[in-house]
């Protein structure tokens, strides 16, 4: 499903990353912010610079430098959708189309198959922008796991 990413702590609270890296093998980076990893590339990623020098990280300055208008678009247009489905994936209707979607996106014949997938998984980054029903989900189906 992806390139392999190894994690290094830099700060933690509890059993939570705080800050830290995910180091990819041919050398790229991504950078763990107040606990939310950061996969943004190009003209999207955020100004580094600081974090870099402070951890010792590679880092062009110019990859960021159109991050912030485009973050203020992203932010503008999802908190559009967040304002107008409060509800989505909370709803067992919703839940049940999004179940049959998702085992159908992974190839899978059945719920029972998709809690085994995630049971499966040491850790599992959801990056959707919803209500968090699928994080829920796939801590539950894998409470071992970490779920980010």
């Amino acid at each position: 499903m992806g390139a392999k990413l190894d994690l290094e702590v830099f700060e933690e609270k509890g059993e939570h990353v705080v800050s830290g890296v995910l180091r990819g093998a041919d050398g790229t980076w991504f950078p763990v912010l107040d606990g939310v990893p950061c996969f943004l590339t190009g003209t999207l990623r955020p100004d580094l610079t600081e974090f870099a020098a402070r951890h010792g990280l590679a880092y062009d300055a110019s990859e960021g430098s159109a991050a912030q208008a485009e973050q203020k678009l992203t932010n503008q247009t999802f908190s559009d959708k967040w304002r107008r489905f409060k509800q989505y994936g909370l709803e067992p209707d919703h839940q049940d189309f999004l179940f049959e979607w998702y085992t159908k996106k992974l190839g899978l014949a059945s719920r029972d198959e998709l809690v085994a997938f995630y049971r499966a998984k040491r850790r599992t980054l959801e990056v959707g922008p919803g209500s968090g029903f699928n994080s829920a989900f796939m801590a539950k189906c894998a409470p071992a796991a970490n779920v980010f």
